[in-house]
């Protein structure tokens, strides 16, 4: 990535490593699990229901991996070193957004929607690419504080697409306790 350079690019890969590795270490195997309820379910509402059971199960593994991430954030040296905090705490009240990605993947597999998911592989990194590029030629927006504006273009795009998916799901949370 030109617009961040060598340095920025190796920050920007960290911080992602770091939220990929916290998805891979809360997850629990929950989302799996919901998976695995939605093979078995044939009613569409009943499908719904443990989608949106799924969104309440991510928002728990959320508030559980807040904690660790900022106790990481303060006490790592490397990201001391490097200058990593501020954007570390600016980035973690939105880390929900990357866990995201695991659920559409193991939710919408186990569904077989399979249009839905590749709508999510596709057109979030479309949308980031042709904004980069936007910015790229235009760098006056940018030139300050590109790996700021480089994650604010990464989470806007990924949550215009989920929220579309999202909303193109119909979720439901009727039967939440027994779901």
């Amino acid at each position: 990535m030109k617009i961040l350079g060598a340095n920025g690019y190796g920050d920007y890969s960290l911080i992602n490593s770091i939220f990929n590795f916290s998805i891979v270490f809360f997850n629990f195997g929950l989302f799996q699990s919901c998976g695995r309820a939605l093979i078995l379910s044939s009613d569409n509402l009943i499908s719904r229901e443990y989608f949106g059971s799924g969104v309440v199960i991510l928002f728990i593994i959320f508030l559980i991996m807040i904690i660790p991430l900022y106790l990481y954030v303060i006490f790592d040296k490397n990201i001391v070193d490097k200058g990593l905090q501020i954007i570390l705490f600016y980035l973690i009240p939105f880390s929900w957004i990357y866990l995201f990605r695991r659920y559409f993947e193991v939710l919408l597999q186990s569904d077989n929607k399979i249009y839905e998911l590749a709508i999510i592989r596709f057109s979030a990194k479309a949308i980031f690419m042709i904004a980069i590029l936007g910015f790229y030629f235009n760098q006056n927006y940018i030139n300050n504080s590109p790996i700021y504006s480089i994650f604010f273009l990464n989470i806007f795009s990924l949550l215009l697409i989920y929220s579309l998916v999202l909303i193109k799901i119909k979720l439901s949370f009727r039967n939440l306790k027994k779901r």
